[in-house]
């Protein structure tokens, strides 16, 4: 009789083990699909923030062009409006643009 108390107890501590590994893994697993949730919706974010201050800069340059061909159009002084559209172009090939291009996965 004192045979079957020890398998049983064999048993039932097995069991508890069993569980507590089962439910680890499951914590572990359930902890690792919220890490990447969190860390899509901040590339989501980081990257809407990046097109958009692209949008910014590549508005600003349409403007300066369209300022200065209007001025060379018109025979009016138009340098100053070339560089400023040199400057806008300028902005548009730096931090803006690369941070896409990062995020699009042209730089890996």
């Amino acid at each position: 009789m004192k045979v079957h108390h020890v398998w049983q107890t064999v048993i039932a501590i097995t069991g508890t083990l069993a569980g507590a590994a089962l439910s680890a893994w499951f914590q572990q697993r359930g902890q690792r699909a919220e890490r990447a949730a969190a860390e899509a919706a901040a590339h989501r974010r980081e990257a809407v923030d990046s097109v958009t201050e692209l949008v910014a800069v590549l508005a600003d340059h349409r403007r300066a062009i369209w300022l200065r061909e209007e001025a060379r159009l018109a025979g009016g002084e138009w340098r100053e409006a070339r560089a400023a559209s040199h400057a806008t172009r300028a902005a548009l090939d730096t931090a803006p643009a690369v941070r896409v291009a990062v995020l699009a996965g042209q730089y890996n």
